[in-house]
Formats: C-alpha cells, sequence, structure tokens
C-alpha cells in the first residue's frame, strides 16, 4: 500500500465517483479537479463540469458538491480528464453515441487526445430501451 504522502510530493490528482442505480433512475456524481463529462439522456443533454481543486497536495482539502440527475434506460455518460477535449456535439456524428461505450472512448481519444497530460476517458452506456 502507498502511504498517502506520496502524492503530496507532485503536483497532486483528480478524483472522480459517480453511483449510478438504474432501478432507483439515479445517477450522482462528485469530483475533485479537471474532470468533465456529458450526460445523454434520449430526451435531453446534462454537462457535468470540472471543479476546481486537486487531491493529495499540502493544501486543504476543496469543498465537493454532489452532482443528482436522474437516470433513465437509453443514458450515456461521458467523462474525461483535462488531457481530452472533446467537443461533446461532436461525439454525435455518425451515430457514435449508438456504438460500443469502447469505441465511444476510442473516438474521444483519438480525436481529443491533446498530448500534454494524462488522458482518461469512461464512458457508461444504459442499454435498456428507452420507454416512450
Amino acid at each position: 500500500m502507498t502511504p498517502p504522502t506520496t502524492l503530496r510530493k507532485t503536483r497532486g490528482g483528480v478524483l472522480g465517483l459517480a453511483r449510478i442505480d438504474p432501478i432507483q433512475s439515479q445517477f450522482q456524481f462528485v469530483r475533485v479537479g479537471n474532470i468533465e463529462g456529458r450526460m445523454f439522456h434520449p430526451d435531453r443533454d446534462v454537462t457535468l463540469l470540472s471543479r476546481e481543486g486537486t487531491v493529495g497536495t499540502s493544501i486543504d482539502p476543496p469543498a465537493t458538491r454532489i452532482i443528482a440527475e436522474a437516470w433513465a434506460p437509453g443514458t450515456v455518460m461521458i467523462l474525461h480528464s483535462d488531457g481530452v477535449a472533446i467537443s461533446h456535439d461532436s461525439v454525435m456524428y455518425n451515430g457514435l453515441l449508438q456504438r460500443d461505450p469502447a469505441v465511444i472512448a476510442a473516438v474521444a481519444i483519438r480525436d481529443g487526445f491533446r498530448g500534454t497530460d494524462d488522458a482518461t476517458v469512461v464512458v457508461v452506456k444504459d442499454t435498456r430501451t428507452p420507454t416512450s
């Protein structure tokens, strides 16, 4: 186990934690640092903006806020670090959201990798059929 002080010698890190409860139709997300994302619901989009802060530095821990949203069948969520610049309008091209989550993530990395920082993309797709 790495001692918790190890990260303090670096520029720090970012942290994101998502909780999806499809049975209760709930989504909760908390993050510190440059993690951005978007939820594509069948009927609307929700932007999950970054929140200032760094985890593991010697400064005081940043304040956090839990984002709570509805989670519905057919929802696609894309989260990414600041090493990836995603134009969220571009993920709509050629039916990309209908593809496998690994394909969505690969296209996001291919098209958005900045080459100057870490590059992390997480895609969660609810494959249940949306009800009308």
